[in-house]
């Protein structure tokens, strides 16, 4: 046996682990490639499954979520206004902000009311708006998930990353890009404005928050510091020079506030204009109605009521107004005080004797007097000695008319005790100017002096119902051919009173408002009125009570009433006695 060369062997055995290496990676490789070929086949497989109108089913759907957008987008109406709002809110929020940071010497109870009024107003409003964005932000966001779960879609995914089906559907493919393009400029647009306006309205409503915590810290300090000594004893010597505030920059920040309250609160003006409108053209269309039938005649005993009714209509409207805005602006009662005023001096002019006129002019200087030099922006001293001058012949007026009042003018309760309400209060107004309670001073003269006004015209509007209601029955009548004598007179007794309490009720709201106690009045009766009551296993308010109570006296009253509204006959009041 031979040996061959080491040398030698070692090349054989070299040469055969290379080819069993060619060979390894030869059957690797065509393992790969077939898995490749199996994976390729399967796909097309898979494809060849599905028609072009599958594909297309699929492509309809992006094409919808897509759509979507500029649909949703453009529901989302409210935008723009809010915007408009929320830049109105903080113009009105710096407003306030800068009058109630103001270390003003004097500080007016009804505006700071009004201020609290506003914030609340604009509190709500902030918050409906909030909700709105809030809103809007859910559906916007629902829209984006539903475009994100598009990706999910194994068909869609074939569509997107074959080149095949890329070029299959290109006219698609390209509209799609553009309806792409326009999606993410609208959801980029619309996200970055919600966002923005979220971000504006929370702070607009932790400014309010803050300001109606100040607002009531200072109706608190101006509450206490009423009853103090703000000003020195009217005979001491003052001390240092005293300024006006300047007509001009009081009449400026006076119709600024009084602005922005009543763009916030216009919905109580439309109901009072409403009203006074309505009962207009009733009054206008009954007269019109006899005059057509020539039967004006039937009217002349009417001492209020003509054909054309516009003088009383804005008596009625200027009576109203307080109690249609308990909380406005004091430029705002100052004014409607001053055309009441005037409108009833146009009413007397001829209906009242000169015994009585003149005395009613009088009272009409008292009246407008304080508001003349409150807006004129005179300096504290000057003010309180006029104001004490005014007050002074307030007392002395009130005795003489209260002692020359024949017996008819005593028939009418409210404006008699009203006219001793406003002899005492100015008997108060003096003491108070002269130790230095000026703001109680303000308070009792204004208070005296609006109360007997308002008595005065809620007498007039209570007798002025009256009358409406039995033009109504008489034109009522006449247009059905009924007689036109019938016995009016129960009928009459009875809406008389009704009217006289009504105008009760509102002076007695009026009237506290001007003391500035009818919101602690009203929540002490709501608090007792809501408080539950138990009785063995039954439980009651005494809210539910008066509610029932009243629902069973305005039922009896409409049954009683309603039919001479439209001009019933005699016999069936007899019959109802």
């Amino acid at each position: 046996m031979t040996i061959k060369n080491p040398f030698s062997i070692a090349i054989h055995l070299t040469i055969s682990l290379v080819m069993v290496l060619c060979l390894s990676v030869s059957t690797f490789a065509q393992k790969n490639k077939a898995m490749d070929k199996g994976q390729d086949i399967s796909i097309l497989s898979d494809s060849a499954t599905l028609t072009k109108g599958d594909y297309l089913i699929h492509l309809e759907k992006v094409f919808e979520t897509v759509n979507k957008v500029p649909v949703t987008v453009g529901s989302f109406k409210k935008l723009n206004p809010i915007t408009a709002h929320l830049t109105q809110d903080e113009a009105a929020l710096a407003l306030l902000k800068n009058r109630l940071t103001q270390n003003e010497r004097m500080l007016n109870l009804q505006n700071l009311q009004m201020d609290q009024t506003l914030l609340k107003e604009l509190q709500t409003n902030n918050k409906d708006c909030l909700s709105d964005l809030d809103e809007y932000e859910k559906e916007l966001r629902e829209l984006k998930t539903e475009i994100l779960n598009l990706r999910k879609d194994t068909v869609l995914i074939k569509l997107f990353t074959l080149p095949s089906m890329r070029i299959m559907f290109k006219d698609q493919f390209a509209e799609l890009q553009k309806k792409r393009v326009v999606m993410d400029s609208l959801l980029k647009t619309t996200t970055s404005s919600i966002n923005n306006l979220q971000a504006r309205t929370s702070a607009n409503l932790i400014n309010i928050k803050e300001l109606m915590y100040l607002t009531d810290n200072q109706l608190d300090a101006v509450s206490i510091k009423a009853f103090g000594k703000e000003r020195r004893y009217l005979w001491e010597s003052a001390s240092g020079k005293t300024r006006g505030v300047g007509f001009r920059k009081f009449i400026n920040g006076e119709q600024e506030i009084s602005g922005y309250y009543f763009v916030y609160t216009r919905s109580s003006r439309f109901l009072l204009f409403l009203t006074c409108a309505t009962f207009f053209f009733w009054v206008f269309f009954n007269f019109r109605s006899m005059k057509q039938r020539d039967r004006l005649e039937a009217v002349d005993d009417f001492s209020l009521l003509s054909p054309q009714p516009y003088l009383i209509t804005f008596i009625m409207l200027f009576t109203l107004a307080p109690i249609f805005d308990l909380m406005a602006p004091a430029l705002y009662i100052e004014s409607v005080q001053i055309l009441l005023a005037v409108l009833l001096t146009a009413f007397f002019r001829k209906k009242l004797s000169s015994k009585l006129f003149y005395p009613w002019c009088i009272f009409v200087l008292l009246l407008l007097a304080p508001v003349f030099l409150r807006l004129l922006g005179m300096p504290p001293r000057y003010q309180r000695w006029l104001l004490l001058f005014l007050s002074l012949s307030s007392t002395v007026y009130g005795v003489i008319i209260l002692k020359k009042l024949d017996e008819q003018a005593k028939k009418y309760r409210m404006i008699l005790v009203t006219g001793f309400i406003y002899t005492i209060f100015a008997v108060i107004a003096t003491l108070c100017n002269i130790f230095g309670r000026f703001t109680l001073t303000q308070i009792f003269y204004s208070t005296g002096v609006n109360s007997l006004l308002n008595a005065i015209s809620l007498t007039i509007l209570a007798k002025v119902l009256v009358e409406a209601f039995l033009l109504q029955m008489k034109s009522s009548r006449i247009r059905k051919g009924y007689p036109e004598y019938f016995d009016w007179h129960p009928v009459i007794a009875g809406l008389k009173r009704l009217t006289d309490v009504g105008a009760t009720i509102i002076w007695f709201v009026i009237f506290t408002t001007n003391l500035n106690i009818f919101n602690g009045l009203y929540e002490s009766l709501m608090e007792i009125l809501n408080e539950k009551r138990t009785i063995g296993n039954f439980s009651f308010t005494f809210g539910g009570i008066v509610l029932f109570l009243g629902i069973i006296w305005i039922a009896n009253f409409l049954q009683k009433y309603i039919a001479y509204f439209f001009g019933d006959t005699e016999r069936r009041w007899n019959r109802r006695q």
